[in-house]
């Protein structure tokens, strides 16, 4: 919701004050031409009108938060009758995220401190060229992070022309399980790496995003280059799930070196002690 919308919306109220100017300018007119019980009448009536632009913003502002309507801020996350509907029948798609913006045209909304965010989306159906969809949907402050551009999420779209998307929840928790695996560390192998593990140099290439999550968390992808004693260095990476936070830490520590510790049966399982530069 940008300013201006925001602003649009007190029209009714702008507009019921103009009957109740008029009868206050006017008053003494009225009352020599119609009398003092007409213009007590005619008062009556401004002031109704009046108060019906009070109460319509906030009217329309409630029916957007809780309505269920396509433009509720609860609609993309299949909440309403509207929104159960294109879960049922609509189509499948995947949205990316280009941009995620809290403060839409400098204004900042929230509700029960989760703020109302404008997500532009990039939506491929399959069926269609790519295009860009615009989204109003309160997003839990938790979830904040994850809802950034680059993004890809996927969504059910409406029938009648794919104008409305629904945030696929079921479909997303089926990519989680498929794509989200345990890393292959047993507690035997943390044994192994802390008694017999190899002292090792790891050199931070880089940091990818893989666009997916796991605990809430985005996972990322970490590649590195392992450097052990009398041994030609070697590539590896590890997908691990982290906060923004410190994803953007390990991003700053590109080209950096770190002491580490060697799994002494497999290679690809490396311990890096960010907290020791080499």
């Amino acid at each position: 919701m940008t300013l201006g919308r925001f602003f649009r919306l007190f029209i009714p109220l702008y507009l019921g004050c103009i009957p109740l100017v008029v009868v206050a300018v006017s008053k003494t007119s009225i009352i020599a031409a119609y009398g003092e019980k007409a213009h007590e009448n005619i008062l009556g009536i401004a002031l109704g009108i009046f108060a019906a632009g009070c109460i319509t913003p906030p009217a329309i502002i409630l029916w957007r938060l809780f309505g269920g309507g396509k433009t509720g801020m609860f609609h993309f996350w299949g909440r309403g009758k509207k929104a159960r509907a294109i879960i049922e029948t609509g189509r499948p798609a995947m949205a990316e995220i280009l941009q995620s913006n809290e403060k839409s045209g400098g204004l900042v909304i929230t509700l029960n401190e989760q703020p109302l965010m404008n997500l532009l989306l990039r939506i491929e159906d399959g069926e269609s060229p790519p295009y860009e969809l615009s989204i109003d949907a309160i997003v839990a402050r938790t979830d904040v992070p994850y809802f950034q551009p680059g993004r890809r999420i996927p969504v059910k779209l409406d029938a009648a022309g794919g104008r409305h998307a629904v945030f696929d929840a079921e479909r997303w928790d089926a990519m989680q399980k498929e794509h989200i695996k345990n890393d292959g560390w047993t507690e035997h192998d943390r044994v192994l790496l802390e008694e017999k593990g190899n002292d090792a140099i790891v050199k931070i290439i880089g940091i990818k995003d893989t666009g997916l999550s796991r605990d809430f968390l985005p996972v990322v992808k970490l590649l590195f280059e392992v450097s052990l004693s009398g041994k030609s260095p070697y590539r590896a990476e590890r997908e691990l799930a982290l906060d923004e936070e410190k994803i953007k830490l390990i991003g700053a520590s590109a080209g950096k070196s770190f002491r580490a510790r060697v799994h002494p049966h497999d290679r690809e399982k490396v311990r890096i002690d960010f907290e020791k530069p080499a």
